[in-house]
């Protein structure tokens, strides 16, 4: 059956993918324009069911392309709703002028060289004593010293007298800093000092984000009470909330170099692992189908009351709505199409936050669960072991390398490294990072008995120290990566071979194409 069939949403996510891009690359369509051609895609759909049929078998393709123009121009509407730069109110019309700004802001500070850094929502400002609304999201810099000061935190409104500087990229940086943020409908960027700061008015609404910043903080707390080595307690955060204000560059470097960088924060793997953790055990004591199904259920609110807890970030949010779609398709559809699931979750995603297709860690994320999905039973099956325990590691080697298939061009063309020793180290790390990551949620749970919650901390702090070396060693082998730049070309080029090669293996093993 072909891919399109099989995964009806294939095409329309293709559309919708163009629509984004398109919106980015060329963002002069006004609103009223896109409406005028949505409306005129719908109504070619509508009219074409009432086509005779004879004029149905000859426009046949109008259906369909009527159906894509919808999800092309739904793409390219969902970014430019977020775009504030047309509206009367933008913040970028008072560029050039001192203001009594009022800003709320968005996220914790992150911690940087010589100062904090979030961004903030800029909500009005004061002329003449008269205050106006203005609309338009700010990178907010906050110093050192002022930070460690009032603690400024998600959600707090911050009053200051300043002028908002453009953002822009320094000649001698290979980051583009401007594109960046302008990716994310960020213009402009706020330098907070002592001497520009007028009030500070902290944030006492117990609403989501409340509770969600709170959690992280008292999460945060936690881990910094139990883990006192900066280098174990930086990847102890990073590997439960995705917290890396604290991680050493050193060792994320070293990481990067082993090939096993996806472990430093929570991902649809570890999301995925700790689900089948669950299942397992469930499964251990529940015999019946429809019992069953229902204790799925149930990991599945579990996984989201984790990744809430945890402050939903971007990641976690992420590897929650791909989970979601993978157990619910198991679960209430027979013959469901993993595939399917994964599109489907991909496709809401870039609807909710279309700026996340820039966003490296949603392209590696995808590509390995593709991956894995694809090439993971072709290669199982390849050699087939008898032995109970080879066949036991082959299994976590096809894992391996059904994830590392589609992820290696993107690495490629994002870091131009290609880590050689990837399959060894990610045959040992993965588990061992799971057990870590089990520790740190039993400690947490533990917390409350500060007897057991040391013991606790004190082995999963050993295997954090245990894994944080076996990676520093691996890095410094001889040829532990290699370097290889290649631009978006030839990255496009090397998943066209990848999937030719898949496409003949598959036909002349006469595998089934989806699971």
């Amino acid at each position: 059956m072909p891919a399109y069939r099989a995964i009806p949403l294939l095409r329309p996510l293709i559309a919708l993918l163009l629509g984004i891009l398109a919106s980015y690359q060329y963002p002069y369509w006004s609103i009223q324009y896109i409406f005028i051609a949505l409306a005129i895609a719908v109504v070619s759909l509508v009219a074409f069911h009432y086509f005779p049929f004879r004029f149905k078998i000859r426009l046949y393709w109008l259906s369909g392309f009527s159906i894509l123009a919808m999800f092309f121009l739904l793409g390219y509407f969902v970014v430019r709703k977020n775009d504030s730069s047309s509206n009367p109110g933008w913040i970028g019309k008072q560029k050039d002028s001192v203001r009594l700004f009022v800003l709320v802001i968005q996220e914790n500070p992150s911690k940087k060289t010589k100062s904090f850094l979030t961004k903030a929502e800029t909500i009005g400002f004061y002329i003449d004593n008269q205050y106006q609304t203005v609309v338009g999201k700010t990178l907010f810099r906050i110093d050192t010293a002022i930070q460690n000061q009032y603690h400024f935190k998600d959600r707090d409104t911050v009053f200051l007298q300043t002028k908002i500087q453009p953002i822009r990229t320094y000649t001698n940086s290979n980051f583009d800093v401007a594109t960046y943020y302008h990716r994310q409908n960020i213009e402009y960027q706020i330098h907070l000092t002592s001497e520009n700061l007028q009030s500070l008015h902290p944030n006492k609404k117990k609403n989501i984000a409340y509770l969600l910043s709170g959690s992280q903080n008292w999460i945060l707390h936690q881990l910094r009470r139990y883990f006192p080595n900066p280098d174990r307690l930086g990847l102890a955060e990073a590997l439960l909330i995705g917290y890396k204000d604290d991680l050493d560059k050193n060792l994320l470097n070293a990481y990067q170099d082993a090939g096993i960088i996806h472990i430093i924060a929570i991902s649809g793997m570890h999301l995925m692992l700790l689900y089948e953790l669950l299942k397992w055990t469930g499964f251990l004591f529940l015999k019946k189908v429809r019992t069953r199904r229902s204790f799925q259920v149930f990991c599945l609110i579990f996984i989201w009351l984790f990744a809430l807890l945890t402050g939903a970030g971007p990641s976690v949010i992420r590897a929650a709505v791909m989970l979601t779609f993978l157990v619910v398709g198991e679960v209430f559809y027979r013959n469901h199409n993993s595939l399917n699931s994964l599109v489907a979750s991909a496709f809401l995603l870039l609807i909710v936050s279309p700026e996340w297709i820039w966003n490296v860690g949603f392209w590696l994320s995808y590509m390995a669960v593709l991956g894995i999905l694809l090439f993971y039973k072709p290669i199982l099956k390849w050699p087939d072991f008898e032995n109970p325990i080879v066949r036991k590691i082959w299994q976590s080697i096809s894992v391996t390398l059904g994830a590392q298939i589609l992820t290696l061009p993107i690495l490629m063309y994002c870091f131009g490294k290609v880590p050689l020793y990837f399959l060894f180290t990610n045959l040992l790390m993965v588990p061992l990072s799971s057990v870590i990551l089990y520790g740190i949620i039993v400690l947490l749970a533990m917390c409350w008995n500060s007897y057991l919650a040391s013991i606790i901390a004190k082995i999963t702090d050993t295997l954090i120290w245990l894994m944080n070396s076996f990676v520093r060693k691996v890095s410094e082998y001889p040829l532990a990566n290699i370097s290889i730049s290649i631009g978006f070309v030839q990255m496009m080029f090397l998943f066209g071979i990848i999937s030719t090669l898949y496409y003949l293996f598959l036909k002349k093993t006469e595998e089934k194409l989806f699971m």
